[in-house]
């Protein structure tokens, strides 16, 4: 293999020398991300694609850099991660109180225009204070995701459960009615 200059492609200014050589040596197209400073200085992430050109040898002796411009992208992923957030217990990964309220109202409209059935149940752990106060908090939090976990794990793939306050949680069952619940 042909011995690179330093530092011969601005793309891979940032990557040791091993690293370019290796990346240019496997002789087809390979893409990343990488941040680069626009006209105000600023930070953006662009994608990069780098394409190895090699002589009829199959020498590299050059590469076409290809750079195109994520900000949709990151800020159509960043509106999702926030949408997300917005609805998801932290702690458990289940649904927040807000979108749990949210899936309680969509379940009733939908018993109301169409009769569609569905179940609510409530779980309220007894005498959790209990456990932080004799364990700590960080046991407390081990026991509220192994619940959330346990229940999840005994739920249908298009039920629902959310965390409804410190210890509750609300499962919500889609086509159940009370005999099926």
């Amino acid at each position: 293999m042909p011995v690179l200059r330093r530092n011969a492609f601005p793309s891979l200014r940032r990557l040791p020398i091993f690293l370019q050589e290796e990346r240019l040596a496997v002789r087809r197209p390979w893409d990343t991300d990488v941040n680069r400073l626009n006209r105000v200085e600023n930070p953006a992430l662009v994608s990069l694609r780098v394409s190895p050109i090699a002589d009829t040898d199959g020498n590299i002796i050059g590469a076409v850099e290809t750079f195109s411009d994520n900000s949709s992208k990151i800020a159509a992923l960043e509106k999702v991660e926030m949408k997300t957030l917005a609805l998801i217990d932290p702690l458990t990964s289940v649904g927040n109180p807000r979108y749990t309220e949210r899936i309680l109202h969509e379940h009733c409209e939908l018993f109301r225009r169409e009769g569609e059935s569905f179940a609510a149940l409530f779980f309220d752990l007894d005498h959790f204070k209990t456990v932080n106060d004799s364990y700590s908090h960080a046991a407390g939090d081990a026991v509220l995701k192994a619940v959330a976990r346990t229940i999840l794990n005994n739920l249908r793939s298009f039920d629902y459960l959310g965390r409804w306050g410190g210890e509750e949680f609300i499962a919500v069952l889609a086509k159940a009615d009370a005999a099926r619940a």
